[in-house]
């Protein structure tokens, strides 16, 4: 589009209930819209002249109409032009996110338009499409033509498209549109990324692009990269594989939904078969990466002269808003207000999380939101289907420039609407959840649920810090999907707290494997603590000593159920015991893994500190985080806050609602400053901290690294334990895979 086009007329086209839906006009001009089967073609045609809607197409800005027509074949059709005027110079510029839905359906929904006729007066007009799959989001293929006033255009079934006038300003007499009813079978509209779990619990994606596919794992339990192609016959996708040698031939068939949402396993034949899996795929929906954007551009704020029309760039296609009493906004209304400041949406072009774009919300101690400028057009910008949604965040920073980390955790709260238009009356239509990100020096994943059964069409953001600094939160690659697309490496490291027996004639061995997903081990067998390196490769575990009676354990991970199995010792130990080669290792039943995130994991442990007598801490958003940049595990660690004004510990948040009988507590500490940290340990036989039980003197958290530490005590029944650093040091220690055993 040259600086001259502005955007004048976007059309919008949605299939999930087989509806078209155009807006602009009054709804008494949009009821003698005629709709007929055009004389000897195949397709349909919608006309908008001079007797049914020429005052709608020239008249000053209107709200969304929907209108519902049937065809002469029987289909329900709704149309809505989004919000056009095409008055001299005063043109809507919604080419951006201004989609049109092309839903294939069984039942004769719409498979593409296939021409458009435009009358109009005034200057050359254009016309932009686009042959991006509106549900996947992807990278947009796309067309600009110049067309003549009464020139009949083909077009190659675009996903949307949009007319073009220049500043001169057009007056449109009428639009024709031709469109094909029925089932699309262009394999093309499956483009896109899937993933899916299959029956052994391993993930794997699918990844189609205009017939060509290709397989992967996500777990590497096997590392399978195949490629080949795909035809779509119907709803049937059949995937036939080419390479790598071992898998050519194989066939895989799905059944493809009409909203390409879901691939259905049917069956799978030839050459490698029976190694692969049965797997049902979902789409994996590219919500927001910020990768399209070139720069800030114009926002919809109080400091420009500008309408929310002309708005442009990364601020153009968001509506934010700040408390203001007295004040109104467009979506929340009374006591919001518009922006105030120029950096209050940050674009920076090279600290993204995966590709080099990202934006960063400026939050303080007011409250603000962000609104995707779909969501309040009303744009039916379908964004995704599935039970979670997720994005990538690092910590707050400083600076706008992202390059001084804040010392202090963010609050965000995430909104996805499953309403069409965000307004006043349909805010609430959402799901949300409330984070805190914690401030750290490495990207790190959030997630929340999602109603499977919704379609989601926007997402927004509700921002208010509990502190008076202002800082930016860098948030990146927001995704929706039904099997998380995100798999480890090749080289899978199970973690955890393992414990197996090894039978003799008479008695037995304890067998205690203590892994961390670095390669850390701490290997203890009847009692004894050997040093030892571990490795994995694919899914076979290997646990090495240098002593000779124990040699080398070697065994098999199974993530379905978190065991090692099939163990065996290389040392002459296996000609004591009877199950060496079928020796188990399951993890401890009575383990926190500290996964959660942080709000969670405030509901799971307590920090306590010392001021006189112990208290349980429910200050700062900061005293007890989730952390993923320092964790012994594959997910996440649980970090407290240091106190230099006394004792600090962390517990249970509630005690056990029934005891445990057990006689260790083990659990990986780390300490990130540059001096070793005393600490104490307890367990507490009775609840609300009762009848307790030291469990240690001082044992050292070493500086700089994760230490592994199990402490043994006289065996009893616990509701809970407390492990603390009395030398008022400040230091927020983290902790890991804490286990009773």
């Amino acid at each position: 589009m040259t600086k001259k086009e502005k955007v004048l007329l976007s059309l919008s086209i949605t299939g999930l209930t087989l509806t078209f839906v155009v807006a602009g006009f009054s709804s008494s001009s949009i009821a003698s819209s005629r709709l007929n089967k055009s004389s000897g073609l195949d397709h349909y045609t919608l006309t908008l002249d001079s007797s049914n809607a020429p005052s709608g197409l020239t008249s000053s800005y209107q709200e969304n109409v929907a209108a519902t027509y049937t065809t002469a074949d029987g289909n329900s059709l709704s149309m809505n032009f989004v919000k056009a005027k095409a008055a001299s110079g005063k043109h809507v510029d919604l080419a951006s996110r201004g989609m049109m839905y092309n839903f294939a359906s069984e039942n004769g929904g719409i498979s593409g338009i296939t021409a458009i006729t435009v009358t109009y007066s005034g200057s050359t007009m254009g016309l932009r499409t686009s042959l991006a799959n509106a549900l996947s989001n992807g990278t947009a293929v796309e067309q600009s033509y110049s067309i003549s006033s009464g020139s009949r255009l083909e077009l190659p079934s675009p996903r949307y498209f949009s007319l073009l006038a220049a500043d001169g300003g057009n007056v449109i007499t009428s639009i024709s549109i031709e469109y094909t009813c029925g089932l699309n079978e262009d394999v093309g509209r499956l483009n896109g990324e899937y993933s899916g779990t299959s029956s052994d619990n391993y993930k794997y994606s699918l990844a189609l692009n205009n017939g060509n596919v290709t397989l992967q794992t996500l777990d590497n339990h096997s590392a399978i990269t195949a490629t080949g192609t795909a035809t779509l016959n119907g709803n049937a996708l059949a995937c036939t594989f080419t390479s790598p040698s071992s898998l050519n031939g194989l066939v895989y068939n799905f059944t493809a939904d009409a909203q390409s949402h879901s691939l259905t396993y049917v069956s799978k034949s030839g050459t490698g078969s029976g190694n692969v899996p049965q797997v049902n795929f979902y789409r994996v929906y590219n919500v927001e990466d910020f990768e399209s954007y070139s720069s800030a551009g114009t926002g919809w704020d109080l400091n420009s002269n500008y309408t929310q029309y002309q708005a442009t760039g990364l601020k153009g296609d968001y509506v934010c808003e700040y408390y203001k009493s007295g004040s109104t906004a467009p979506i929340s209304g009374t006591d919001w207000s518009l922006m105030g400041s120029s950096d209050y949406l940050i674009y920076n072009a090279t600290a993204g999380h995966n590709g080099s774009k990202v934006a960063a919300l400026k939050g303080n101690n007011n409250k603000m939101h962000f609104f995707q400028a779909s969501g309040y057009y009303g744009v039916p910008r379908v964004i995704g289907k599935g039970n979670k949604l997720s994005f990538w965040s690092k910590g707050a920073f400083k600076n706008s420039s992202l390059t001084t980390a804040s010392t202090y955790v963010a609050n965000v709260v995430v909104y996805a609407f499953y309403t069409q238009q965000v307004n006043g009356s349909t805010i609430n239509q959402r799901t949300e959840k409330a984070f805190l990100i914690a401030n750290s020096n490495d990207w790190e994943e959030y997630t929340m649920d999602l109603d499977a059964s919704k379609t989601y069409y926007s997402i927004g953001f509700y921002i208010v810090n509990k502190d008076s600094e202002t800082r930016y939160l860098p948030m990146d690659d927001f995704k929706i999907y039904s099997s998380c697309p995100y798999g480890a490496d090749l080289t899978e490291t199970p973690s955890g707290n393992f414990k197996g027996t090894a039978t003799k004639n008479s008695g037995s061995y304890s067998v205690l494997a203590f892994l961390g997903s670095h390669n850390q081990v701490n290997f203890r067998v009847a009692g004894t603590v050997y040093p030892a390196t571990y490795t994995s490769s694919g899914n076979s575990i290997s646990i090495a000593t240098s002593d000779s009676w124990i040699g080398t354990l070697t065994g098999t991970y199974n993530k379905g159920n978190n065991t090692i199995t099939g163990c065996s010792f290389s040392g002459t130990i296996r000609n004591e015991i009877r199950n060496n080669g079928s020796l188990t290792l399951s993890e401890l039943p009575n383990t926190w893994h500290c996964d959660e995130d942080s709000l969670d994991c405030r509901t799971v442990f307590k920090r306590r500190y010392m001021s006189s007598s112990w208290q349980v801490d429910t200050g700062n958003d900061d005293r007890l985080v989730s952390i993923n940049y320092a964790s012994i595990s594959n997910n996440r660690a649980v970090r407290r806050r240091g106190y230099t004004g006394g004792a600090v510990a962390l517990n249970l948040g509630s005690d056990l609602s029934s005891p445990v009988t057990v006689q260790n507590i083990c659990f990986w500490v780390y300490n990130p400053s540059s001096s070793d940290i005393t600490l104490r340990n307890w367990v507490y036989k009775a609840t609300n901290f009762g009848s307790n039980v030291e469990v240690s003197g001082n044992v050292p958290a070493a500086a700089g690294q994760w230490t592994f530490i199990s402490l043994g005590f006289t065996q009893c029944s616990v509701y809970n334990w407390q492990l603390a650093d009395f030398t008022k040091s400040g230091v927020a220690l983290a902790y890991d895979n804490i286990s009773l055993y």
